[in-house]
């Protein structure tokens, strides 16, 4: 009864949206998003679009976390697995903006809050 009512369908429609992780474009790995991203950089390419690429990518990452931390029980396992992951993305720290390190750090410091 609720579902045909249009208020109620962005309740009852639940469609999950496949995403290719292979795809640097779409991933949240940063092992596939920098290699990918920087072979594609030219140099007509502005500051403001790669920050913008590299904050659409921590969007993403920041997601993925969010929705794997929810699986995780244990508080050491928890914390251990957030730093693993930020210590993958910050690997790639010298291509990456103050900008961008900076909302990195805040990222890692939110979640190890939670």
């Amino acid at each position: 009864m609720f579902n045909k009512i249009p208020f109620f369908n962005k309740f009852f429609n639940h469609k999950q949206v496949a995403i290719d992780e292979s795809d640097w474009r779409q991933t949240s790995q940063a092992s596939i998003f920098f290699p990918g991203y920087q072979a594609e950089l030219t140099n007509e390419t502005s500051q403001a679009e790669i920050v913008s690429l590299q904050a659409a990518f921590l969007q993403r990452f920041d997601e993925r976390m969010q929705q794997k931390l929810k699986k995780i029980k244990k508080a050491d396992e928890r914390d251990r697995y957030i730093i693993d992951e930020i210590n993958q993305v910050r690997q790639f720290s010298p291509d990456m903006s103050i900008e961008i390190r900076t909302k990195l750090a805040q990222i890692k410091r939110s979640l190890l809050e939670k």
